[in-house]
């Protein structure tokens, strides 16, 4: 289905300024999240274009610039040569952001492709990643992505505020209960100063990845980046004995998925929460099935770690790997693992792939409020990255979900850490 914005003349405005700093969360200036007004939605929509781009990746998103409104085609779904070619062309992308990531999910049978491909009259052309519950209708709520199925947000050449700004302004006008967005970290400066711009703000609510540049040689990074303590504990396990197998076909898709069960059980003790109602949780959210999809729809950028001593798995990882790569779970068994440390060999074994794969970025995912699991990802020189996930409501979904989510915890004992 193609849908072509209004074209209007005037109406020149400028987008905000906003400065990103990388060891801190992106916050609304009063240090809250930020609601949509409710407004009726218009069916066309000007979309903001400025004549010049914005800024940078990261770091600086300025907008100093006229905006004029102007023409853009959005096709959705987006066709598959498209997207691929605006994936070639953005070396920042991730996986998840992929065509193939998409018909992993919709493999499943969980989820339907809704991206949407946006095509300007300057020849500039930009690919949302998008789904939607399958079977559930087109006012159905659309997600980049959903929960524990990693990052979305806009995958091409430019991406800037401007065309956060333009994309953002066609997602107002799509008929349904929301819109969540959860874009690559990496472009935070532009969805932030993107999205406040035009018809009101986006509900911003902060989050924290960590990241790892992978801008010198292999050795380099250890020696530089790695922490001490880092580095002795990955030569204690080659010491030790312990051994790592890469998969690309799937084939050890069922150990992590068992190492993943155990893990599920740890980390319920010490969150207090009930084993069986962890265990319901994470079948619903992390299936084994859901792996598979990976593996098969993916190939060889789906990896799966295995550790091992004396042949007896004891902890793995997945990392999916293209442009970037991007470690996306992790597994083990603490009794198995006793004082051995599997995990940083893994890790280290993981860096080194991507470095030789030439990806510029290792991605190391969310990091939450938690402050272990940001010491664990820094002490391999990953630096903590704010940005904000981005949702356009037609009703207050994220109040209701978070008071009803909080009610739950409180009854439960539950324990963030």
């Amino acid at each position: 289905m193609t849908e072509r914005a209004v074209r209007r003349d005037g109406d020149d405005g400028t987008l905000p300024e906003i400065r990103v700093d990388w060891t801190k969360d992106l916050r609304t200036p009063d240090g809250k999240v930020r609601h949509d007004s409710e407004r009726p939605q218009p069916r066309f929509l000007a979309l903001l274009v400025p004549s010049k781009a914005a800024s940078g990746l990261v770091g600086r998103a300025k907008a100093e610039d006229s905006v004029a409104l102007r023409e853009v085609i959005v096709t959705t779904p987006a066709s598959r040569s498209a997207w691929t070619e605006c994936c070639e062309r953005d070396e920042t992308h991730l996986v998840t952001q992929s065509p193939a990531w998409t018909d992993a999910m919709t493999s499943t049978g969980r989820w339907s492709d809704a991206s949407r491909l946006y095509s300007f009259s300057d020849g500039r052309s930009v690919v949302l990643p998008l789904v939607h519950r399958a079977r559930v209708g087109p006012v159905a709520p659309r997600y980049s992505m959903p929960d524990a199925w990693g990052f979305g947000g806009l995958v091409g050449a430019s991406i800037d505020a401007s065309t956060v700004a333009s994309v953002v302004a066609d997602l107002r006008g799509v008929r349904c209960g929301w819109v969540r967005i959860r874009p690559n970290p990496i472009h935070a400066s532009s969805w932030e100063a993107g999205a406040s711009a035009g018809d009101g703000a986006t509900l911003a609510l902060p989050r924290r990845a960590h990241v790892l540049r992978l801008d010198l040689g292999v050795d380099e990074i250890f020696r530089s980046r790695f922490t001490s303590a880092c580095r002795r504990a990955i030569r204690s396990a080659e010491k030790s004995g312990i051994t790592v197998e890469v998969d690309t076909t799937g084939r050890l898709v069922p150990v992590f998925h068992s190492l993943f069960r155990r893990s599920v059980d740890r980390w319920a003790t010490s969150q207090h929460e009930p084993q069986g109602l962890a265990r319901f949780r994470a079948e619903r959210r992390d299936p084994r099935a859901k792996f598979e999809a990976w593996a098969g729809a993916l190939g060889d950028a789906c990896r799966v770690l295995v550790a091992r001593r004396d042949a007896q798995p004891i902890a793995a990882l997945i990392v999916l790997q293209g442009r970037n790569a991007h470690m996306t779970r992790g597994a083990m068994d603490r009794e198995l693992v006793g004082n051995d440390r599997p995990n940083e060999l893994l890790m280290w074994r993981a860096i080194q792939d991507a470095v030789a794969a030439g990806c510029g970025w290792f991605h190391m995912g969310e990091s939450g409020e938690s402050q272990s699991l940001a010491r664990y990802k820094e002490k391999y020189g990953a630096v903590p990255v704010g940005y904000a996930e981005h949702r356009i409501e037609r009703f207050p979904a994220t109040a209701l979900d978070a008071a009803l989510r909080s009610g739950v915890k409180r009854v439960i004992g539950f324990r963030d850490t």
